[in-house]
């Protein structure tokens, strides 16, 4: 759904407001998350069918209101139609999806269904062969995905590590949410405008610096958690490593701008499946990390935060080794 939501986005938005609008969709994934923990245990603690009912409830909700959605892709038709008629030499055949439509008919609904997999499957392939820059730019998210699923052992790390109660270790929750919240509803669409308009920067390439950026604070932030000797440090590290928060909507957007329109579903879908195997991945990594400094003592306690600051900084190396192509820069300037 995630993905759906992105690409109706990209859509109906244009290129140099996508990564503002890509900020204020993850700040609210954000206020979601944060009203989630408290009502979530309120609910549980009267029962826990309560707390699953109420889960399972909000996902129908949400399923619902996709029925109301208009249709996106109609805008973009259209907008391949303007463009097809200022240059025709660039307008796609639609020879073969007409073709495609005829046969379909003549097919069951469990060959279409085999068919439809194997076209998209298929698109997905071609799209990874034929955007190899982009699906370069596309690995640093699942770097940024690995490192940031530290966080999840946030508390279990503040309670072993600092003596604290689970009650205390969860103002930190507060704190990096407030502080990421902060950047990405307030902080980042400030200085992604005055980018624009003081500096005359491009859209993609004030992404792309400021993606630069945002990699370096995030590594600078995960090494200031893994050595703070204080609670009172590792909450202003927190707000660090928080400031860094912006890599993944500017890379997003970024990663937007460089296909061509009608290979913004299947970046977005790609981007999703991303996400989901880092998250597998990371799990196990993080928690043997945490198990093995807390084993060996001493400085190696912040072992899973030194992963993590490993992790990000290959993400920003390959955002930092990224160039965008002189072509899509020359469009932008027209």
């Amino acid at each position: 759904m995630s993905a759906m939501l992105y690409t109706m986005a990209a859509d109906v938005t244009p290129v140099n407001e996508r990564a503002v609008v890509f900020m204020q969709i993850q700040s609210w994934f954000l206020v979601a998350e944060m009203v989630a923990g408290p009502l979530a245990s309120i609910l549980m603690q009267r029962s826990p069918w309560l707390g699953i009912l109420g889960g399972t409830g909000l996902i129908v909700a949400a399923f619902l209101v996709t029925l109301v959605f208009p249709e996106t892709l109609d805008i973009q038709r259209l907008k391949d139609r303007q463009e097809a008629a200022r240059h025709p030499s660039l307008a796609p055949s639609d020879t073969n999806d007409t073709l495609t439509e005829s046969d379909a008919v003549k097919r069951s609904k469990l060959q279409q269904l085999w068919a439809t997999t194997k076209k998209d499957t298929r698109e997905i392939y071609d799209f990874v062969l034929s955007n190899q820059r982009t699906t370069y730019l596309l690995t640093s998210l699942v770097f940024v995905v690995l490192g940031k699923f530290v966080l999840e052992l946030l508390l279990q790390y503040a309670t072993k590590r600092y003596g604290w109660t689970y009650d205390k270790a969860a103002i930190l929750i507060t704190v990096r949410s407030a502080s990421t919240l902060l950047l990405l509803a307030v902080i980042l669409p400030g200085i992604s405008w005055v980018c624009v308009h003081t500096f005359k920067m491009s859209s993609m390439a004030k992404d792309l610096w400021l993606s630069r950026i945002s990699g370096i604070v995030q590594t600078l932030g995960a090494l200031l958690v893994a050595f703070s000797v204080s609670g009172t440090m590792l909450m202003v590290s927190l707000v660090v490593f928080a400031a860094g928060g912006g890599l993944t909507p500017l890379v997003r957007s970024l990663a937007n701008a460089l296909v061509e329109e009608h290979h913004v579903g299947i970046l977005n879908s790609l981007i999703s499946f991303l996400d989901n195997i880092g998250m597998m991945i990371a799990g196990p990594i993080l928690a043997k990390a945490l198990k093995i400094g807390f084993h060996w003592g001493g400085m190696w306690d912040g072992l899973p935060f030194m992963v993590s600051a490993f992790l990000f900084s290959i993400s920003t190396a390959v955002v930092w080794t990224f160039s965008i192509p002189k072509r899509r820069l020359s469009e932008q300037s027209v």
